[in-house]
This record gives structure tokens, C-alpha cells and sequence, in this order.
């Protein structure tokens, strides 16, 4: 998580140089909802890398969700500039309510749905993954 929170500073110091308009206390908040994504994304690696106890196979999870999911949660391209089906299919994706939640803390909207709908979302799924990977930790060292 270190080094995550490294690169976003170094990414905001240089926005900050390039006109974008700090709101720290966004910024702070939308650091706590990345750092609830980044443990159920590090559990979630874990878990399966011990589940597919081979790095192929591991492999061929990552790259076969990592893409779509990018893809349908906006990182790349604003998500509302897609097709209706994509739209409404990204819905499904956890990532889409992080993207959203992070652009609203960003701009210091802390009123925006998409606030409480990335916590409301990422917590449980936070927790659901942690209890998961738990179980498949103390699996494979038994």
C-alpha cells in the first residue's frame, strides 16, 4: 500500500503542477477508499495464487478479469461516454463505484451519490474477500 500511496502522490504533485485543484480533505477520504480496495485486491491475490498454486493459472485469472474490468469501471475512458449495455453492465463491477467515488472525493463533492455507493460497496466486498482469502490462507498452511 506504500508504494500505491508513493505513486498517487507523485501523480497529484504533478496534476497540482499541471493546474489541477487540490482538495485535501477529499483527497484524504478518497485515500481510505482506495486503501479498503487495494486489501481486498491484495486478498484477493493472494487467495487465488494459492488456489491456483501454479503462476499460469494465476496468470490467465489476473489478465482475463484485469482488462474488463478496467474497461467497464471508466479508468480508461469515462464510462458514460460508452454504449448503454456497458453502462449498465458496469454496474457489476466493484472498481466502477471506486472510479466514481475517487472523481467525486477529487473534487471535494462529498455529497455525490457515488460517495457513499463506493463504501457502501467496497467495505462489504472488503470484508466478504478478507474472510475468504483467510480461509484459503490457513488451508494451505495446514
Amino acid at each position: 500500500m506504500t508504494f500505491v500511496f508513493i505513486f498517487d502522490v507523485i501523480a497529484t504533485a504533478a496534476a497540482a503542477a499541471f493546474g489541477f485543484s487540490i482538495h485535501w480533505l477529499g483527497l484524504l477520504v478518497m485515500a481510505v477508499l482506495i486503501g479498503f480496495f487495494m486489501v481486498m485486491m491484495s486478498a484477493w491475490s493472494v487467495a487465488m495464487a494459492l488456489t491456483t498454486k501454479e503462476i499460469s493459472g494465476f496468470a490467465s485469472v489476473v489478465n482475463g478479469i484485469n482488462l474488463p474490468a478496467l474497461l467497464l469501471a471508466g479508468v480508461l475512458l469515462p464510462i458514460a461516454d460508452g454504449p448503454s449495455w456497458m453502462q449498465a453492465v458496469a454496474h457489476f463491477d466493484p472498481l466502477y463505484y471506486v472510479v466514481e467515488g475517487a472523481r467525486s472525493l477529487g473534487a471535494g463533492d462529498f455529497s455525490s451519490d457515488h460517495v457513499w455507493q463506493a463504501f457502501a460497496v467496497i467495505i462489504p466486498l472488503c470484508l466478504i474477500v478478507l474472510s475468504w482469502a483467510t480461509n484459503v490462507f490457513k488451508k494451505a498452511v495446514a
